[in-house]
């Protein structure tokens, strides 16, 4: 029985690092339904990969209920646009941020919008000289937004909304989150206090 024990406590112990390791070199994704937000930050650089299955614009961002929020919209109305903008009010279209004084800080890296999906990769600096963008910190965690729409044209209310609060952004390898927390955290902690039980 002891020897039995002993077996179950390694298989356990095998388990946990199996899965740490796995889940620790997995890349740091929002989950927005079936659209994905992948980041990574490097050198003050946050490089964001949207993957959205929708025939019309998708939007990320950060803020409360697009009051006062720092949106970026992608659209290809015949030619693939990356515009910076902000949100004051909520139902109207967030305004460019030059068209508020302020800056374009999102450049494109890749990819874009081709039958029916969007793969597309932009890039900012997490901090900017323009008061329209987020000062973002890296380790911190914001309120994060994504929407996608009926059209390319960006004149209408979204199609579907999502409202996340509490999302951290960090060079450090989270592994998914889509609003409830960390998917990482949540399986370390399973996983951990099952051994801990049986060991003790």
């Amino acid at each position: 029985m002891e020897k039995q024990n002993r077996m179950i406590k390694q298989l356990l112990c095998v388990l946990g690092l199996l899965v740490a390791v796995s889940l620790a070199g997995s890349p740091n994704r929002i989950l927005f339904g079936p659209h994905t937000v992948t980041y990574t930050i490097t050198n003050n650089i946050l490089q964001v990969q949207i993957q959205a299955n929708n025939n019309g614009w998708v939007a990320f961002g950060w803020g409360d209920s697009m009051i006062n929020s720092d949106i970026v919209v992608v659209r290809n109305d015949g030619t693939l646009k990356v515009e910076d903008r902000f949100s004051t009010v909520r139902g109207v279209a967030p305004l460019l941020d030059v068209a508020q004084g302020g800056t374009q800080d999102w450049t494109l890296v890749t990819g874009g919008f081709q039958n029916g999906a969007w793969d597309v990769t932009i890039q900012r600096t997490l901090t900017t000289s323009d008061n329209k963008d987020y000062q973002l910190i890296n380790g911190k965690r914001y309120d994060t937004l994504f929407a996608i729409g009926n059209e390319m044209s960006f004149t209408q209310k979204h199609k579907f909304f999502w409202e996340y609060e509490d999302i951290k952004y960090s060079d450090e390898q989270l592994g998914d989150q889509d609003g409830a927390g960390s998917k990482l955290t949540a399986i370390f902690t399973i996983v951990f206090t099952i051994i801990f039980y049986v060991i003790m």
